[in-house]
């Protein structure tokens, strides 16, 4: 268990995560946290365990709000109801912790703890919904038919959330950005400094292929949904007659499939395993990352096999992408792809594996645990 270091005593933790339902980016930053700090416990509003096995051996410390009480089918959408959840996590009993820290992008910066509680912020974002991406929540909600009657009340709901979303925030003492987008929208939006400790990536998992030649083709790792732009990758492999593999599935899954369709250089694989992934990701020339992430942890991977990334130049890839390790395209456009394509495919551009590898290195996880543990020593206790 952490110290302060002007106190003897053990610190008594709480990691407040906003829900345990599947393994995601968030729940990997928590498990590194409950590395960081194996004695805390973890409060969250609910918790699925036969999605996380991940989470097995901490079970005797996983505590739920009222939520976890709900039928089941009510409580697998509990997404849906943001002011419960609010409630919920205000009601958690944190009175008797020296220290709360909360990882969220939603609703866990609620939690509250007694008057001598400290309470860090590690934040992913604020509510995308509620600020950064409103206008695109109020264009298309995401209730497919239920739209036309759940537009009507974005605004008014939005603003009641903003409220406490905004309260909860001033009440935080110490806010951790994931990223310095992050960092921007924090100041932005809670008008909170915070510090940035960049997430952990398990760069020591990843297969590293120290060779070139043995290269082919590009790869797009992540979830297939509309922001993240794979149709830009497909369109300008097909126009350059490039190989191109797409590994993952989403929403627009079979969007993507027509787009490609009759172009035999263009493949797809689903229901890849974390394992197999982690193998495979030094096979390609490099990852095209056409997206605007908050951060980007797919693309640390592919940078950890020694293959390069061709990002956009927004983002979080600005924190993590070096001159050694990948390439920026200016525009989220096409033909801004395409150009940068031809300068890698001209030999105009290269990269040393080694280098994109030393590059990952700096987000590794260790780095990660010795950073937040520093960050918890170094706070002023009452």
């Amino acid at each position: 268990m952490s110290k302060n270091k002007d106190l003897e005593a053990p610190l008594k933790i709480a990691l407040v995560h906003d829900w345990l339902t599947n393994m995601r980016g968030g729940e990997r930053v928590l498990l590194a946290m409950k590395e960081a700090f194996p004695d805390a416990d973890i409060y969250t509003s609910v918790y699925n365990s036969q999605n996380l096995p991940e989470f097995d051996k901490y079970k005797d410390q996983i505590k739920t709000t009222w939520i976890q009480k709900f039928p089941k089918k009510l409580r697998n959408f509990h997404q849906l109801f943001p002011v419960i959840r609010v409630f919920a996590f205000k009601s958690l009993n944190l009175k008797d912790y020296d220290i709360i820290i909360s990882d969220t992008s939603s609703d866990a910066k609620h939690a509250r703890g007694g008057p001598k509680t400290k309470h860090i912020c590690y934040c992913f974002t604020p509510t995308r919904f509620y600020w950064s991406h409103y206008n695109d929540y109020k264009k298309d909600p995401g209730f497919g038919k239920l739209n036309l009657l759940i537009k009507p009340i974005i605004p008014p709901f939005v603003w009641l959330m903003r409220k406490f979303d905004y309260s909860a925030a001033q009440k935080v003492n110490q806010f951790v950005a994931i990223s310095s987008e992050i960092q921007n929208r924090i100041k932005k939006y809670y008008n909170r400094d915070s510090t940035i400790i960049y997430p952990p990536a398990d760069v020591e998992d990843v297969k590293f292929n120290p060779k070139t030649e043995n290269r082919d083709g590009y790869v797009v790792l992540g979830a297939q949904v509309a922001y993240k732009r794979a149709d830009l990758a497909i369109k300008a492999c097909i126009k350059l007659n490039l190989n191109l593999t797409l590994v993952g599935d989403g929403s627009e899954n079979a969007r993507f499939r027509k787009l490609a369709y009759g172009h035999k250089s263009i493949k797809f694989k689903t229901d890849v395993a974390d394992s197999e992934k982690l193998e495979l990701l030094g096979r390609f020339k490099a990852q095209i990352f056409p997206q605007e992430e908050d951060y980007g942890i797919t693309a640390i991977e592919c940078m950890a096999a020694g293959t390069p990334v061709i990002a956009y130049k927004k983002g979080g890839a600005l924190d993590f992408i070096s001159n050694n390790s990948g390439i920026f395209f200016e525009k989220q456009t096409f033909k801004s792809l395409v150009k940068v394509l031809q300068e890698v495919e001209s030999g105009e551009v290269k990269f040393k594996p080694t280098g994109v590898r030393s590059q990952a290195e700096k987000f590794n996880k260790e780095k990660f645990i010795k950073e937040i543990q520093t960050l918890v020593s170094n706070l002023k206790l009452p």
